[in-house]
């Protein structure tokens, strides 16, 4: 049998062997795999991190919004709180009068049994007719002549008694109608202490009063103190009404009227913000006054309010419409 040995020779591209070659170049595969890898993780990290940035942005918006509802629950907490103070207050001054007229009751029927006790069985003498004369006072007389015109609302006699009896009772009347006549003729809102002083009633009960006729829509807070609901004031400072359609000079008597009367510094930066609106929709503003205007708003923004110094800006800025 005939055996037949074949060798195989291979030759690599590198050389006799390759063994270095072939070392340092997969070492450099590795490298570059390692680079590679390095640089995926890097532009992983990054995406990591943005998502980290917005996810913390997000949570400083929602903790924002969080106190924002905060501060509302807590203001209607203490609006609930004083209206309950108030309403239990009017359950216990209805009971006190209740308790009175009670007992005034039960003093005029001990009187009506007394009074028949000694007239019993004695025959009554015949009594002549004489005129009685019951003494009126002057919120009688002027509701006599407004109910005789009644029918010619139009008259001299009723348009005249009906303003006697406004007058009178802005000056004479209960409590809560001579609050209503001091803010008629005040030109500032007025505050609780300043009233007290002014009708002589306690501060306690003129807080409690001014609460009631604020719950009726008949005044308005404002600032620190309260004003009629049909003053100007009330309308000059409603920054919830539209200004678009307001002349640009009656704009700035509206913005002096809230930085005179609002200690509320947001309530006015509003106000500014909307006045500005207003005016750059009436094409009032310049481009200068516009920029004065926001450097303003931002100045207020960051510092506390110099009053006259506004004022006195707002006045220029007035002067320079004519």
């Amino acid at each position: 049998m005939l055996i037949i040995e074949v060798t195989f020779v291979v030759r690599t591209p590198y050389g006799a062997d390759g063994g270095e070659e072939n070392d340092v170049r997969r070492m450099k595969l590795q490298m570059q795999a390692q680079e590679q890898y390095m640089s995926q993780l890097q532009q992983r990290i990054s995406h990591q991190s943005n998502m980290i940035e917005n996810l913390n942005t997000e949570i400083a918006k929602l903790k924002q919004v969080i106190q924002q509802k905060d501060e509302e629950i807590e203001k209607y907490s203490k609006r609930m709180e004083e209206e309950r103070y108030w309403k239990e207050q009017d359950a216990q001054a209805r009971d006190e009068r209740e308790n009175e007229l009670k007992l005034k009751i039960r003093d005029l029927e001990i009187e009506i049994d007394r009074l028949k006790k000694e007239t019993f069985g004695k025959p009554k003498e015949p009594e002549s007719f004489t005129p009685v004369h019951i003494e009126t006072g002057e919120i009688e007389n002027f509701l006599e002549e407004l109910v005789t015109y009644y029918s010619k609302p139009t008259d001299d006699k009723f348009v005249t008694a009906l303003t006697s009896l406004v007058q009178y009772c802005k000056k004479n009347g209960t409590v809560s109608q001579r609050i209503l006549g001091i803010l008629s003729s005040s030109t500032l809102p007025k505050n609780s202490e300043s009233l007290a002083n002014e009708l002589g009633v306690e501060k306690r009960k003129i807080d409690q009063l001014l609460f009631n006729l604020e719950r009726k829509g008949l005044i308005k807070q404002i600032g620190e103190g309260y004003a009629l609901i049909t003053s100007s004031l009330v309308q000059e400072t409603n920054i919830e009404e539209d200004w678009e359609n307001v002349e640009p000079k009656k704009v700035f008597d509206n913005l002096k009227t809230i930085v005179t009367v609002s200690r509320d510094k947001e309530q006015i930066i509003k106000a500014f913000d909307k006045a500005r609106d207003a005016l750059m929709e009436a094409s009032a503003l310049s481009p200068f006054m516009r920029h004065n205007m926001s450097q303003l708003i931002e100045k207020m923004r960051r510092k506390p309010i110099d009053v006259e110094e506004i004022l006195k800006t707002i006045d220029e800025w007035k002067e320079k419409l004519t």
